[in-house]
């Protein structure tokens, strides 16, 4: 058995999975014989797992889920919304899948949208104590800079933190767009 860092083909999602798009739910189908080793293999996981919510595992403290399957010696683990975009719009998604409100968790398509990896890293929230994009320095007072087109741009230095992490949001408002959090939730209409 081997592991695939690809997603199957939109076809063989669909004979995985059913897709509710108004709660988001994904549920596990009555799977073809032909994506085990043998029918009695077929029998059992359809009886056991066919028609119950396919919610995934838990694969990171972010609050990420994945589901695990397996098709024709091929095992496949793939996050819940890159299975919901997939599943909506009949392909595989290109980077990143974020969700506008993340509070929710829900993958229902008007909540899903898809990134790239530097947008995803703008959108999220600050992991450490302190305001988003404000750093001290060695004098005791505080310098933003922001990420433009791979390279740093100081932004000056300021004499509160919070100073700082105005002309940080500011900036980044013009460089992020919709995909700019602040550092705590914000969604974009």
């Amino acid at each position: 058995m081997r592991r695939s860092a690809t997603m199957p083909p939109a076809a063989i999602l669909r004979e995985c999975f059913d897709y509710d798009p108004f709660t988001g739910a994904l549920t596990w189908r009555v799977r073809p014989v032909a994506h085990f080793q043998s029918q009695a293999r077929a029998e059992w996981w359809n009886r056991r797992w066919a028609g119950r919510e396919a919610q995934g595992s838990l694969c990171s403290r972010y609050g990420h889920r994945q589901v695990t399957f397996t098709v024709r010696r091929t095992t496949y683990r793939i996050l819940t919304n890159r299975l919901a975009w997939a599943l909506v719009h009949d392909r595989s998604p290109i980077g990143d899948i974020t969700r506008w409100d993340p509070r929710t968790g829900s993958s229902t398509p008007d909540n899903l949208r898809q990134s790239t990896r530097s947008q995803t890293a703008r959108d999220s929230k600050r992991r450490k104590p302190g305001l988003k994009g404000a750093y001290r320095t060695k004098n005791g007072k505080w310098h933003s800079r922001v990420w433009v087109g791979g390279k740093h741009r100081h932004l000056g230095t300021f004499p509160t933190e919070q100073a700082a992490h105005d002309a940080w949001v500011l900036a980044n408002v013009k460089v992020a767009g919709r995909f700019f959090n602040a550092g705590y939730l914000t969604v974009f209409d």
